[in-house]
């Protein structure tokens, strides 16, 4: 939006107290190229109107690190090192869903989705905490890479995922969208530039 109004964390992905909810960083915040991954919509017009523009989305949700600003390195979040996620504890907004749909449209290579839980495995079934919901970003996105490496595809060189590309240590979470009913695609972010 063009007047939108714009806040300033006090420090790099720290919320404001008792402010509103912040809709996006500003890229000063973070460091390297975010994936440029085309938005998943069905495909058919009918679950369009039906899952995205009558679906009630929920807003973006973004890891923010207590200690280094916004996201988790690929590496720490699969070996369980989250402890300074900010609200890990907290529920994740899933909206309400008993399972949700990770995808990733990697420039290059085709549609990956991953079916996980929304809720947990308690018997009164309780919405998944956000740490929960990080760990399981980071598992699709390793399969992902897992996928992409057996099948040899050959992608554009710049995002070519392999041994002579990009690998899961190249790799941060920053947080993930909503872009359907029960679908949420993640916000990758490279540790270095691509140009």
């Amino acid at each position: 939006m063009p007047k939108a109004p714009y806040v300033q964390p006090p420090s790099p992905g720290c919320p404001i107290p008792n402010s509103p909810l912040l809709i996006d960083f500003s890229v000063v915040t973070t460091r390297g190229t975010v994936v440029p991954q085309r938005r998943w919509t069905p495909a058919d017009e009918v679950d369009v109107r039906r899952h995205v523009e009558s679906a009630a989305l929920q807003l973006p949700m973004f890891f923010v690190n207590r200690r280094s600003g916004v996201g988790f390195w690929l590496p720490d979040i699969l070996q369980g090192r989250d402890h300074d996620l900010y609200h890990g504890d907290r529920e994740a907004s899933l909206g309400g869903r008993t399972t949700t749909t990770i995808r990733i449209n990697w420039p290059g290579y085709g549609d990956f989705k991953r079916q996980i839980p929304a809720k947990d495995e308690t018997y009164s079934r309780n919405p998944i905490t956000l740490a929960r919901f990080m760990k399981h970003i980071g598992t699709s996105v390793d399969k992902f890479f897992n996928q992409c490496m057996a099948s040899g595809h050959l992608a554009d060189p710049r995002w070519r995922i392999g041994m002579q590309g990009i690998t899961q240590s190249d790799v941060k979470i920053i947080g993930a969208v909503h872009v359907s009913a029960g679908t949420w695609m993640p916000i990758i972010q490279l540790t270095g530039y691509v140009l």
